[in-house]
């Protein structure tokens, strides 16, 4: 079984604790240390931590509430709890706990002010909480009635679930408010050795208030005995609604989660640049279907461009076929004359020639090294080009290019 830390916060010294360690069945696993809270999240490791607050500062009660779900049961608890809270409703913070069998729901009420001190030292400390539970909570559950004394404070719980807190001194007589005086309730106690010697009178007055009783000495104390009943009941857990905590999976994924942002926006990077890529690559391609439409119009102007590499293709050959000279393919021509063009901006074609293994052309360029570049770049491909004329045109030079094949 997994193993807890279970903190129990001193009431009269907020910045004090105890705590032990049990697995979830509610075995102690440790001896009782006492300490700062600092001390207590050292010893924690990576264990869940169960924090038990002053039960005396938290209201627990059974209410019925008519309504179903966890917002609209909030909403409604103020109001069943409001004649036994002192202090103004708004000002409180509620938990709910499960319904029972006769369809009570265990609440708790507690000061906003409190919750929120309790949890800046427990975050401060950088303890990891999954529960926070009034330690009332860990009453030992008996068919009767069940009284603690932890030293000068005793918690009473009767077989309904009702729980009293007070001064040690006074155990009797709360007995006799809760309505047990002279009745022959089974009543358990719970006392460490050490308070059974200083609370002898108190434990005789019980004895004549409660005749069946069953003295158990606690050992250790008194916080494995609440810390096993605890982490049985679980509940209400004080970190509902605002003070809600992450939960276990989202804690485990917490020191991994900044190396996976970064890896996000790695992969968004990636994709990001090969998307420009695609679209770089896109925008190229209808540049180069468009001047192969442009030089198709040209050449094959009273034709209808459907597929203007296929209908190239289609009057190469029929050139080729009729000519007797030229050994320069027409297609390879309009292929390097495409790519010039490609790496050429604002250079427009006009009209096309090609006879007899030899292409003449117009070309509009913005000056006349664009036309240069463009002659040396087909000649790269291993044909002839050159500038047969250039005209300032406006804001443009207007070129004749002739290409053919390369002399030998």
């Amino acid at each position: 079984m997994s193993e807890h830390l279970v903190l129990r916060l001193h009431p009269e010294q907020p910045d004090r604790a105890s705590w032990v360690i049990a697995d979830s069945s509610g075995e102690r696993a440790s001896m009782t240390e006492t300490g700062t809270i600092a001390d207590a999240a050292r010893r924690a490791q990576q264990r869940p931590v169960m924090v038990l607050v002053p039960g005396q500062e938290v209201l627990l009660a059974k209410v019925n509430l008519p309504v179903r779900g966890t917002s609209k049961m909030l909403q409604a608890v103020p109001f069943a709890l409001e004649e036994q809270l002192a202090d103004d409703v708004s000002k409180m913070h509620f938990a709910l706990g499960k319904r029972d069998a006769n369809n009570l729901v265990t609440a708790a009420a507690v000061s906003e002010s409190l919750m929120e001190m309790w949890l800046s030292q427990l975050d401060e400390a950088g303890l990891e909480i999954s529960h926070v539970l009034p330690d009332t909570i860990g009453i030992p559950v008996h068919d009767g009635v069940c009284i603690l004394i932890d030293g000068t404070h005793c918690f009473i719980r009767d077989a309904s679930g009702k729980i009293l807190v007070g001064d040690t001194d006074s155990a009797a007589a709360f007995v006799s408010a809760m309505g047990f005086d002279g009745q022959t309730q089974v009543a358990d106690v719970y006392v460490t050795e050490a308070d059974a010697t200083t609370y002898s009178q108190v434990l005789s007055e019980i004895r004549m208030a409660l005749p069946d009783i069953s003295v158990n000495e606690m050992r250790n104390g008194a916080l494995p005995v609440m810390a096993a009943t605890a982490l049985r009941v679980g509940q209400p857990n004080l970190l509902q609604g605002a003070y809600a905590r992450s939960s276990g999976n989202e804690k485990l994924w917490r020191p991994w989660r900044t190396a996976a942002m970064l890896g996000g926006v790695f992969i968004l990077v990636a994709l990001s640049a090969k998307a420009l890529e695609v679209m770089s690559l896109k925008s190229e391609l209808r540049a180069l279907n468009s001047e192969m439409n442009q030089i198709a119009s040209d050449v094959m102007p009273d034709s209808r461009i459907v597929d203007p590499l296929l209908q190239l293709e289609q009057l190469a050959t029929n050139l080729r076929g009729g000519s007797q000279g030229g050994n320069t393919d027409f297609l390879d021509m309009l292929n390097s004359l495409s790519l010039a063009l490609t790496s050429a901006s604002n250079t427009t074609m006009g009209k096309l020639d090609y006879r007899n293994g030899t292409m003449d052309l117009t070309l509009t360029a913005p000056d006349v090294d664009t036309l240069d570049k463009i002659s040396r770049e087909i000649a790269s491909q291993g044909l002839s080009a050159e500038i047969q004329s250039a005209n300032q045109r406006d804001d443009a030079v207007q070129g004749r290019l002739r290409i053919s094949e390369q002399d030998t």
